[in-house]
């Protein structure tokens, strides 16, 4: 069952990275309808996701914390790309992000004690 899950989110990665790829190379944003501007960050966050579950699953942790672990960096992460794409990304939002993480982690590691 886990070979399948692991086959299962490379194929995810790899298909999500193509199409983040392809649009990134073959369009223009400028020309592309409002919808379409969404697929490539869309394409960009389910990559991450999926490398991170890849990787996750090669930590010795509780399944459970690791979820928690792959859900707040997928989000840290799609944050810190969309600043620097649009060139809001300085000192302080990365300070900030960190900190939220942080915060983050602590208050699902505690929540995950009392369940």
């Amino acid at each position: 069952m886990i070979r399948v899950m692991n086959r299962k989110r490379l194929t995810i990665f790899v298909i999500s990275l193509l199409v983040f790829l392809v649009f990134i190379l073959t369009t223009s944003p400028y020309r592309l309808p409002l919808i379409l501007i969404v697929v490539p960050g869309a394409a960009f966050i389910i990559a991450v996701h999926s490398i991170l579950s890849l990787s996750a699953d090669k930590v010795p942790i509780q399944p459970k914390a690791a979820r928690s672990l792959v859900t707040v960096l997928t989000i840290i992460l799609s944050v810190l790309a969309v600043l620097l794409s649009v060139g809001q990304l300085t000192f302080r939002d990365f300070a900030l992000l960190l900190a939220l993480a942080l915060f983050g982690m602590f208050y699902l590691s505690r929540m995950g004690d009392k369940g």
